[in-house]
């Protein structure tokens, strides 16, 4: 069994991956990294189909790393700053992993540890941390530690130079 449980909400092999890759590196425990980048996670949609066993019923990739987070011992769950909120990509597991997660007084990720980890191009990030936690409380786990570091800028570019005026230095 994978002890901990690394997701990162970001763009593939960069940054927020990079966080969470150094963070489980860390641990020195067992454990598994999974990108949301290129997986289909739809949004909850409230439908209830979930009411009966706790288990969403939409087809798409939430239900494969869900399950591995119901396996594993703790979450370390990274997130870009996107507008001072964590990404859509998060925001979409989170609903999901809340939503179906939370009828008839079962809370299948309740005890779990917690690690927030997010990204932030411009400022900081505490308005992803503050997203994060909410949903970590929401699912009765355990925050064990918050770390936000500086990343890149939104690329906004053009495709022309190396530098944005809207967005920043893109590498």
């Amino acid at each position: 069994m994978t002890e901990i449980i690394g997701i990162s909400a970001g763009r593939e092999n960069k940054a927020t991956e990079a966080l969470v890759k150094a963070i489980l590196d860390g641990t020195g425990k067992k454990n598994e990294i999974i990108s949301l980048s290129g997986k289909l996670i739809r949004p909850c949609e409230a439908c209830n189909g979930c009411a009966d066993n706790n288990r969403c019923v939409f087809k798409d990739d939430f239900q494969e790393v869900i399950e591995k987070c119901y396996q594993a011992e703790a979450i370390v769950f990274g997130a870009p700053n996107y507008w001072d909120h964590m990404n859509a990509k998060g925001q979409a597991f989170w609903e999901r992993a809340c939503f179906s997660g939370r009828h008839n007084s079962v809370f299948p990720l309740e005890g779990k540890l917690g690690v927030m980890a997010a990204v932030a191009g411009t400022g900081d990030g505490k308005p992803v941390i503050k997203d994060i936690e909410t949903y970590f409380d929401d699912a009765r786990m355990h925050i064990v530690e918050e770390i936000s570091i500086q990343g890149e800028y939104a690329c906004f570019t053009c495709g022309y130079g190396n530098h944005c005026p809207v967005g920043g230095f893109v590498d």
